[in-house]
Order: C-alpha cells, then structure tokens, then sequence
C-alpha cells in the first residue's frame, strides 16, 4: 500500500476486525472480499490459515477477478485451492499467480501449475530474510528460556 501511494495508485485492503488494523500510516480503504477482488489488480494474501479461510480463493472467488488480474500467495498454501487456481490459470479467467506456498508443499511435479507459463512457484522463500531469520532466531531463544522458566510464550499457537 505504502509503494502504490508512492505512485498515487489507490490501495483497497479486507482486513479482519480482528488485526486491529485501525491506525494504519498509509493510506489504504476497508472493501468487503468480494469487493476486493473484483476490483484489483493485484491480489496478495496475507492471512493466517483457519477453518475461515481454508480454500477462501477457489473457483468462485477467481471468477470475481479481473482475468487481468495477478494473484500472489505468501501466506499459507490451503487457502488457495490449487486445482481452482491451475483451471483459472489456464481458461485465461487470471493473468498469472505468484506462489510462495502451496497445498501440498512441496507442489508435486506433475501437478498442473507446475506447467503452466503464468505461474511462478518459489519454495517457501518468502521469510528468507536475514532479518526475518534474525527475529526468528531471537523469539526461539526466548521461548526457550521461557519455557525454561514457566513463563508465557511470545507468539504461541
């Protein structure tokens, strides 16, 4: 949102009450779902995965797209229904998607996204970051003392 308000494009976002996303510093506007995705042009999810939203893109939801659209998944691989996705893909009813993750993960190789020239699949490189690893590194060692001490864990699930 930050990089489309550098370039005064318009950002819509659906976030869950839940984030408590109220005092966001960049300018963003709250759609509904289906809003959102009839409307963008790109589509990056985000969310956790939970009964909610398992397979929350599936043939339905891509029909609402724009076949120009571009779908990009960093979160986790069931909330994209793959075999949805690979039709999508394929009936030009999507431009391209770009997975970080897949279900299941690895992706086999017969699997029909794997073959397709509009999607890109990277094998879960998206916390690859010596920052990100740092931070990881620095809450397991905490968690650990924690645990250690009876204390409460930062982050649990």
């Amino acid at each position: 949102a930050r990089a489309a308000d550098s370039l005064d494009r318009s950002s819509n976002a659906h976030l869950d009450a839940v984030f408590g996303h109220s005092d966001l510093d960049f300018h963003v506007s709250h759609v509904a779902l289906n809003t959102l995705l009839a409307e963008s042009d790109i589509v990056v999810i985000t969310c956790s995965l939970s009964p909610e939203t398992r397979y929350l893109i599936n043939k339905d939801a891509l029909a609402i797209m724009k076949s120009s659209a571009l779908l990009i998944n960093s979160a986790r691989g069931p909330i994209v229904d793959n075999n949805d996705l690979a039709d999508a893909l394929e009936n030009g009813k999507l431009f391209a998607a770009g997975l970080d993750v897949t279900d299941p993960e690895p992706i086999p190789p017969s699997h029909k996204l794997v073959s397709l020239p509009n999607c890109f699949i990277l094998p879960h490189l998206g916390s690859a970051t010596l920052e990100t690893r740092n931070k990881m590194a620095a809450i397991a060692l905490i968690n650990g003392i924690s645990g250690l001490l009876g204390l409460e864990l930062l982050h649990s699930v």
